[in-house]
């Protein structure tokens, strides 16, 4: 069996990826959304991407994920993968 990959990694992973990764337990819903959460606190200062961050909401969702799928419900070919919607203004 294959050690866990580094936090650091998973963030370069494409959806698919993290998505069958957190289907398999290779990693957690959590893991992952700390993982981007890390990411964020390291780059967010320079490049301004993420205006509202909503840290505590995420780990939540990522932990109910995470239980839901221990108990056999997997919502969705994306369950546990988190993701961000960028804003768009419309006139």
């Amino acid at each position: 069996m294959k050690p866990p990959p580094a936090a650091n990694e998973l963030v370069y992973w494409s959806a698919a990826k993290l998505a069958q990764a957190i289907r398999n337990k290779v990693v957690s819903s959590e893991e992952v959304v700390t993982a981007h959460l890390s990411r964020i606190a390291q780059v967010n200062g320079k490049i301004n991407a993420v205006v509202q961050l909503a840290s505590e909401r995420a780990l939540a969702e990522a932990r109910a994920a995470d239980v839901s799928l221990a108990q056999g419900q997997i919502k969705g070919p994306l369950h546990g993968h988190a993701h961000h919607h960028q804003g768009q203004l419309r006139y």
